[in-house]
């Protein structure tokens, strides 16, 4: 494949990619293979057009290319979706990669300070025009940051942060909200299979999948679980009374 793509210094910066060598070097290896253009190509036995970002490729492939072990590259893909950097297709004999936020990625330094600039017009306008409007989102927006770094604070896995914040800003979760999911945090936390960090999902992954509406139904086997036991505990005193009352006659 020839041409050339960017590769920004900030790279180094993303706790994600740069998890240990081998990461880094998958990660790269996906953005030299992607497409810079649309393509007709043929997967799973069907023709279909790759859009930017988007590479057809296999974990034999990678880890041959990188002299990596497979089950590394298995693992290292299925982090990277888990983290929202790419999505993947897979078909009995290769797979079909996106690549997400890469028209970000590649936009020359002109065209993203001309966006920047375009988005701080816009923004500036919308100020001058409505003021109120403005501070309510902010008010808001500061709330929704002030609900994540409870989150952040309080969940055990440090994965994916600024994922993580963009989903309070963009969800807004209400007061009631953010309450169920501490509360699921902190059940969580004592659970057998929380002990264990790899048994723990990515913070991401816990918000997005509402994984903290789970706790109702832990609670709901708790309380099947007591009110069993009280049946118990009532059929027995039931019982000793009547052999009381047998002894006393």
């Amino acid at each position: 494949m020839d041409g050339y793509i960017k590769l920004y210094r900030k790279l180094l910066d993303n706790p994600i990619v740069c998890k240990d060598v081998e990461t880094l070097g998958i990660w790269i290896y996906l953005l030299l293979n992607a497409t810079h253009k649309k393509v007709d190509v043929l997967f799973n036995s069907k023709k279909i057009t790759l859009e930017p970002g988007q590479l057809i490729t296999g974990r034999k492939a990678i880890a041959t290319k990188l002299k990596v072990d497979e089950s590394k590259v298995e693992r290292t893909l299925k982090m990277l979706k888990n983290e929202q950097q790419i999505e993947q297709q897979t078909s009995s004999r290769n797979r079909l990669i996106t690549i997400l936020n890469w028209e970000l990625y590649q936009q020359n330094e002109q065209q993203l300070e001309q966006q920047v600039n375009n988005k701080r017009t816009t923004s500036e306008q919308q100020v001058n025009t409505n003021k109120n409007e403005k501070n309510v989102k902010n008010e808001r927006n500061n709330i929704s940051i002030a609900q994540f770094e409870e989150f952040w604070k309080a969940y055990p896995k440090k994965r994916s942060k600024e994922n993580c914040l963009k989903w309070y800003l963009k969800n807004k979760p209400t007061e009631e909200e953010q309450k169920q999911i501490l509360l699921a945090i902190a059940f969580f936390k004592n659970d057998k299979q929380w002990k264990d960090e790899q048994y723990i999902p990515y913070p991401s992954t816990f918000l997005n999948q509402k994984r903290w509406e789970d706790i109702k139904w832990q609670m709901m086997k708790w309380c099947c679980l007591f009110s069993k036991l009280e049946k118990i505990i009532q059929s027995l005193t039931y019982q000793q009374t009547n052999i009381r009352c047998g002894m006393t006659n």
